[in-house]
């Protein structure tokens, strides 16, 4: 498992014909949801040098938890691919099953300062899920790259 700091959420990836996928770990559900953007980050640009001085808020809601982790997920990719905004972190305010209240630390993209990585086309909501674990929680997400 990795992470940017070596504490708190961690995610592997997992093997998935012709796309990317990862598994998700966090203590809680907003620990899972936080360690999730770290994730999806990971494969997009080497955010060694990622700042968090700007902030986006984001409100964001689904039929269930598992819709809600693809829209949140399909969201900060948006922020990436459409707003050129690179992550630092997430902070969840408020949390519930069918919607949450957060905050995206980053700034905006810079080619000299953040390497890309790679390319990722959609969120799928391919084997997309979020369970609950003995020692937290999981999700899994498939991206298409």
């Amino acid at each position: 498992m990795s992470n940017r700091w070596g504490k708190g959420p961690s995610w592997r990836q997992v093997d998935h014909t012709a796309d990317r996928g990862f598994d998700v770990e966090g203590p809680t559900r907003r620990g899972l949801f936080e360690g999730a953007a770290l994730a999806l980050f990971s494969v997009l640009v080497d955010g060694s040098r990622v700042e968090p001085g700007n902030e986006q808020p984001l409100v964001l809601s689904g039929v269930d938890l598992s819709d809600l982790w693809v829209n949140y997920l399909r969201e900060l990719l948006y922020l990436y691919n459409g707003k050129g905004f690179v992550v630092h972190h997430v902070e969840v305010e408020r949390m519930g099953w069918k919607g949450l209240k957060a905050v995206v630390y980053g700034e905006p993209f810079s080619p000299e300062r953040h390497p890309v990585l790679g390319e990722v086309k959609a969120v799928t909501y391919h084997q997309a899920g979020v369970e609950r674990t003995a020692s937290g929680w999981r999700g899994r997400f498939i991206l298409d790259v």
